[in-house]
């Protein structure tokens, strides 16, 4: 800058106009050496040492002296403002910025933010963020606030903790004006949630038919299921679903293995549809399902009964030998069996009983499932009114099973008695010569 004085004397005669310059009071650096110097005759002021800096000062006041011919002075200060230059890069202010971030955030969700400094001022500190390096696959974006000098990083597409190279991202940022420029790092952690039901494989069993009379602690068959969370979320327990085994015949284990837990019945059901439920710890906690279908295979454990409730009547007075009708429709004894079939039929009969059985009744078996009682007397109900008659029926199943049903045979009374004399006993109460109604009779 250029410091300019005025003589008001002749500038014509002698020296008395003439100006000399001079810097009465300067400004020294750290080390005592003055930072300016002035032209004696033009007033220009000039920097001794180089450039300035104005992040260190940005105003220097310096007093300058001018001198005429005649030996009189004047002193004016000159103030010295220093401009900037873009001589500064912006500073982030940590260099390692860490973050978490769930992977069910939403996208645009806000992540971390990072800050930078620039010493310059006006537009040589405006800084600029932008992600460099660390993310391929564009997962994250970064909003530049220009007016606090700070970026936002912001989630640009959904992140899945269940794929190895989306756990941890190791984002290299870039701070920037518009001649220099800083580099930061933003570890980002990726936090699990529980986004993944516990999946069964495979999703359907069917094991081998199972003996109705294996015992209880029996193993069926191992289910094993996947959860790809991690910790609680991946950590999961099995049950059988009750509806699908009301009477609790089967039970799961922690490690997948169904066991038969109660006696089962072919009889009473045949084959099982068990749902395996699998349940993850995590909140709100997930589920998966499998189906293990157990079919039943019968064994011979029941014994063979008479098909229908038989009451059959033999008559008496009836000439001998009569065939003894069963039903109203048939004469023929039929058995029938709970177990399959080849555990069933044909069944054979034999009639059981003491020697007075024996010589009364004959049973007759035609070997496919059939047999024919016949009385072999006549009989007479005043003496006998009716017979326990024990007849084993056997199965064909291997090894056979035999059971004792007891059919009943009554005999039939006919009027063959005439009637005789009798007589009765009546007692009669009254009460003051007067009879009792005649329900109060006592006979």
């Amino acid at each position: 800058m250029e410091m300019t004085a005025v003589d008001l004397d002749d500038p014509k005669a002698g020296t008395n106009a003439v100006l000399t310059y001079s810097i009465i009071q300067n400004v020294q650096n750290e080390i005592n050496l003055n930072l300016f110097s002035i032209d004696s005759v033009s007033g220009t002021i000039y920097t001794v040492l180089g450039a300035l800096d104005r992040e260190k000062e940005d105003r220097y006041l310096v007093v300058v002296e001018a001198r005429d011919g005649g030996g009189l002075t004047g002193t004016g200060t000159a103030t010295i403002l220093v401009t900037d230059v873009n001589d500064h890069a912006p500073v982030f202010l940590q260099r390692i910025y860490t973050a978490f971030v769930s992977e069910n955030a939403s996208v645009n969700t806000e992540v971390a933010v990072v800050s930078a400094v620039d010493r310059d001022e006006g537009e040589n500190a405006m800084v600029s963020f932008s992600i460099l390096d660390g993310d391929n696959d564009r997962k994250f974006s970064i909003e530049t606030d220009e007016v606090n000098n700070c970026g936002f990083i912001r989630l640009r597409k959904r992140i899945d903790f269940e794929k190895p190279h989306e756990r941890v991202f190791n984002l290299t940022l870039k701070a920037e004006d518009m001649d220099f420029f800083s580099i930061a790092h933003c570890v980002i952690y990726v936090e699990d949630s529980n986004d993944h039901a516990p999946v069964f494989y495979p999703q359907f069993y069917e094991v081998a038919a199972l003996g109705e009379d294996v015992p209880v602690g029996t193993k069926v068959v191992q289910v094993s299921a996947v959860d790809l969370d991690s910790g609680l979320n991946g950590r999961f327990s099995f049950q059988l679903l009750n509806k699908s085994d009301p009477g609790g015949q089967f039970s799961v284990a922690s490690d997948g293995w169904v066991m038969v837990a109660g006696p089962l019945d072919h009889e009473t059901v045949t084959q099982y549809r068990l749902i395996v439920i699998a349940t993850d710890m995590g909140q709100p906690p997930l589920t998966g399902s499998a189906t293990v279908l157990v079919t039943l295979q019968d064994v011979n454990d029941n014994g063979p009964e008479f098909e229908a409730h038989y009451n059959p009547v033999v008559w008496e007075n009836t000439a001998s030998p009569q065939v003894i009708q069963m039903n109203e429709t048939s004469t023929l004894l039929y058995a029938k069996d709970r177990d399959t079939a080849a555990n069933g039929a044909p069944f054979s009969f034999h009639l059981l009983g003491d020697f007075d059985s024996l010589t009364n009744f004959n049973l007759q078996d035609f070997h496919n499932g059939s047999a024919l009682l016949t009385a072999l007397r006549t009989f007479d109900r005043e003496v006998h009114k009716v017979f326990y008659l024990p007849i084993l029926i056997t199965d064909s199943g291997i090894p056979p099973m035999s059971s004792t049903n007891t059919l009943t045979v009554n005999i039939g009374d006919q009027n063959d008695h005439p009637h005789s004399a009798g007589y009765m006993e009546c007692l009669i109460y009254s009460y003051d010569g007067k009879s009792l109604p005649d329900a109060c009779f006592l006979v």
